[in-house]
């Protein structure tokens, strides 16, 4: 499953743009349910934490995790220098060759719930000489809803990209896309490498903060995918020595077909 778009809309002309733990090790898995499994499937029953995606999130038939229609608009003032054309010498040479691709952390559904007024969205970053990367959260329309140009960390890892208490809540019952763009020549061009997600808001009842892995657990069983995964790398964070938080992690990124990356740092 490839989670990296690798231009950002050619021939776009119209803007609109981690305390020791000694318990054992919890498995967290994306299991989907039967009617949404994939027609092979290998290996023993999954253990542990189980995420379900809700019966009407099935997998998506595009990558990353974004619906069809997921196209990156850009705004006026970062649309491109370039409408046409193959891929600059620079832009080729964005990344550290043989690094795993930059990626949304997310399954393949067609999009993924929140419980967040403004969610976070995580995405691995590979070694890059890019400074910053433009983060956009649009609405169904390709309207934008929040935009910054945000810094990358000097190392490769997860980053996390969130939404600040001024912008504007999503609202319930809709769709957005986001997009993580790396402006590898400080400028958006039609070949910038391009992250991108799906993610609808849910007003569900009772669901927990995700503080402990049984949390992080009820929220997976719950299917809220966004809140499970930031609340999974929070814990990472604040205890990089409990081994179990660090096993669910790399069990579930690598239930979604994110091997390549289950080992990477949070990179902050």
């Amino acid at each position: 499953m490839n989670k990296l778009y690798p231009r950002a809309a050619v021939g776009i002309a119209t803007a609109a743009l981690a305390g020791l733990s000694m318990a054992p090790a919890t498995a967290i898995t994306f299991q989907p349910p039967d009617e949404l499994s994939p027609g092979a499937s290998t290996g023993g029953a999954s253990r542990g934490i189980i995420f379900e995606p809700p019966d009407d999130l099935s997998p998506g038939s595009t990558t990353g995790g974004a619906s069809r229609d997921a196209q990156f608009e850009p705004p006026d003032d970062l649309s491109p220098s370039r409408t046409s054309g193959g891929a600059s010498r620079e832009s080729n040479y964005c990344f550290s060759s043989g690094e795993a691709p930059m990626s949304a952390i997310v399954p393949d559904i067609s999009n993924g719930y929140t419980t967040a007024e403004r969610p976070t969205f995580l995405a691995y970053i590979p070694e890059t000489y890019a400074e910053e990367a433009f983060f956009s959260v649009q609405d169904d329309d390709g309207n934008q809803h929040y935009q910054a140009t945000v810094p990358l960390p000097e190392t490769p890892g997860v980053v996390s990209f969130s939404m600040p208490e001024e912008a504007p809540a999503l609202e319930v019952g809709q769709t957005y896309h986001w997009f993580v763009v790396a402006l590898c020549n400080q400028k958006l061009e039609p070949d910038s490498p391009l992250a991108i997600g799906s993610v609808q808001r849910t007003d569900r009842d009772a669901v927990p903060a995700g503080t402990t892995l049984e949390e992080v657990e009820a929220l997976a069983e719950a299917g809220i995918w966004y809140d499970t995964v930031a609340a999974l790398a929070q814990l990472r964070q604040s205890q990089p020595e409990n081994t179990a938080v660090s096993a669910a992690w790399q069990e579930l990124l690598s239930s979604v077909e994110l091997d390549a990356i289950a080992a990477a740092p949070l990179a902050r």
